[in-house]
């Protein structure tokens, strides 16, 4: 996984405080991080222990949209 401005190295709950958005999107691929109270995982985490990589790659493609529509670089 590979997110403008190395996003997926962060932590889930600090990305999902910045990008409530982005927890929208988890949540449509069952990863129901947004209702976790850890979120000490990436997303990169995240994103690889729950999804195959077809999946995994759509969700690349709809959070770099998001963040270049917001003009997060």
């Amino acid at each position: 996984m590979s997110l403008i401005n190395g996003i997926e190295a962060q932590a889930i709950k600090d990305v999902i405080i910045a990008h409530p958005y982005i927890g929208t999107l988890l949540y449509r691929y069952g990863i129901a991080c947004n209702t976790c109270g850890g979120g000490t995982d990436s997303l990169r985490e995240a994103a690889s222990n729950n999804l195959d990589d077809t999946a995994r790659a759509e969700l690349e493609r709809q959070i770099n949209d998001y963040l270049i529509a917001r003009q997060v670089h």
